[in-house]
Parts: structure tokens; C-alpha cells; sequence
């Protein structure tokens, strides 16, 4: 069994550990440890950049955490995530693989991930304390920012949904307006009609009186006359009787298309509220895990 020198990270005493062992406790501190973490630190402290013990034969953490670099700097989020994905297979304790994995699922921090952010909690749980400070900065930013932009587009739909509402609501009104006017010229026009009507037998009435005409005559006379009154007044008000039924139906028409394209932009808008509001829910459940 071979030994390689190791740091512990609570207290900086040096010690001797087996690489092939996952944890270990401090001899002079009594800390519990991760062997990996205790060798990294020594060798770190000791600027020791191309000594990191590797059990496996195969790339060391750095080197897999450099080549992952390269690729994000070619914005190749796929091919660099396979290293971390190695990283954390194979040295799961170095939290650069999970905090690697987390930037590849968010494309560079700059795309929002719905899912749960294990990696991203488990970088936070394994790096240490001064590394730790600044993920969570970084981590806080990316919240920040899309939380924002959410909450943004959120009060800007908001915003939209009530003015349109406002607007077609406001269309409403003003049809039911002008429905009312037509609604009360047609029957301006049809009290006109009878009134003209009833003082033209009234007029005519009273003449034949004033003329002592026989009962019979008078009769006769006033049926006549009467019926030849009411064809000259009903086609003097025909036209105005047409044009205002017309603009009465034409405004019944309009109101109720108004109507339907109002509940059609209700429903469109609390549907879209409701997807931008789901998301934004989404969205602080992901950040709150």
C-alpha cells in the first residue's frame, strides 16, 4: 500500500493518506475528510498543479476541468459536459465537475434550466469555503437576472391584458351607445308618425264639425279622408322608418361581434397570463429547491 502526502482542511496539518480510501479522519484535529479533497488541498497549498493522484489511469480532475474549459470557450456546452460528467464520475468529491455540469445544463449561465438544480447544489455543498462564496455569487446573479426577466414579462402582460381589456370593453360601451341612439331615433320616428297621424284626424274632425256635416257624411268623410291621411303620413315616415330600423339592426350586429371578440380576447389573454404566470412559478420553484 502506497501513501501520498495529504492536507487537512480544517486545521492545514499535513499526513500521509491512502489514495485508494474515500474518507479518513485527521490524526490531530480529528476532522472528518475526504481523502481527494485532503490530497487536492496539499497540493495546492504546495502549487503542486500536475501531481494530482490518479486511481483510475485515466485523465487527472484537472486535466478533465482544463479540456472541459477549452469546449466552453468554443460555446460546445455538449462535448464540454461529458468531461464534467467524468469528473464527477470518477472524482465525485471535486465539486468543478458538478458546478460544470450545472453551466452546461444553463448553457453558460445565460439559459433558464426548469429543472431541479442538483448539480448546482452539490457544487455549492462540496467546494470549499472561499470557492463556495463565489458560486454562490455567480448563482445568485443567474437567479436574479432570470427572475427578474420573468417577473418583467410577467407585469408587462399583465399590463397588456388590462389595456386591451380596457380598450374592448370601451368598444363595448360605445356600441351600446350608439345602439341606444338608434334604438331612441327609431322611436322618435315612430311617435312622430303617430302623433302627425292623430292631430291630422283631430284637424280634419273638427273642420267636418265646424261644417254641421250629416252624420252619415261626416262619417264617410272622416273614414276617407282619415284613410287617405294615414297612407300620406305613412309613406312621409317610410324612409326615416327604414334608415333608422337599418342603423338599429346594423348597431345590434356590431354590438354583439363586439361581443364575441371581446370574450374571444378575454379568454386569449387569461390563457396567456396563466402560461407566463406558470412559468414564472416554474421558474422560483427551481430557484427555491
Amino acid at each position: 500500500m502506497s501513501f501520498v502526502p495529504a492536507k487537512c482542511p480544517s486545521c492545514g496539518a499535513g499526513f500521509s493518506a491512502d489514495p485508494s480510501a474515500r474518507a479518513a479522519i485527521c490524526e490531530f484535529c480529528k476532522t472528518e475528510l475526504i481523502v481527494e479533497q485532503a490530497i487536492r488541498h496539499y497540493n495546492v497549498t504546495n502549487h503542486i498543479t500536475d501531481s494530482v493522484v490518479n486511481l483510475y489511469g485515466q485523465q487527472s480532475p484537472d486535466q478533465l476541468w482544463e479540456n472541459a474549459a477549452v469546449y466552453l470557450r468554443f460555446n460546445d456546452f455538449d462535448t464540454a459536459r461529458g468531461f464534467y460528467a467524468e469528473m464527477t464520475k470518477n472524482f465525485a468529491a471535486d465539486y468543478r465537475g458538478w458546478w460544470g455540469l450545472f453551466v452546461c445544463e444553463t448553457r453558460g449561465l445565460t439559459e433558464m434550466f426548469y429543472g431541479k438544480h442538483i448539480h448546482c447544489q452539490r457544487a455549492l455543498l462540496l467546494a470549499p469555503e472561499h470557492e463556495r462564496e463565489r458560486l454562490q455569487r455567480e448563482y445568485a446573479a443567474y437567479r436574479d437576472r432570470f427572475l427578474a426577466k420573468s417577473r418583467g414579462e410577467y407585469a408587462q402582460r399583465l399590463a397588456y391584458a388590462n389595456e386591451a381589456s380596457e380598450q374592448s370593453l370601451a368598444e363595448r360601451k360605445r356600441l351600446e351607445t350608439d345602439l341606444a341612439v338608434a334604438a331612441a331615433a327609431l322611436q322618435a320616428v315612430k311617435r312622430k308618425r303617430r302623433l302627425t297621424l292623430a292631430i291630422s284626424l283631430g284637424v280634419l274632425a273638427i273642420l267636418l264639425i265646424v261644417l254641421g256635416a250629416p252624420p252619415s257624411v261626416f262619417f264617410a268623410l272622416f273614414l276617407f279622408v282619415g284613410l287617405l291621411l294615414f297612407l300620406i303620413v305613412f309613406a312621409r315616415y317610410t324612409p326615416a322608418m327604414k334608415r333608422t330600423t337599418a342603423a338599429e339592426a346594423s348597431s345590434k350586429k356590431a354590438l354583439q361581434e363586439a361581443q364575441v371578440r371581446h370574450s374571444t380576447l378575454s379568454l386569449q389573454l387569461t390563457e396567456e397570463t396563466a402560461r407566463i404566470k406558470y412559468e414564472l412559478d416554474q421558474r422560483e420553484d427551481a430557484f427555491a429547491q
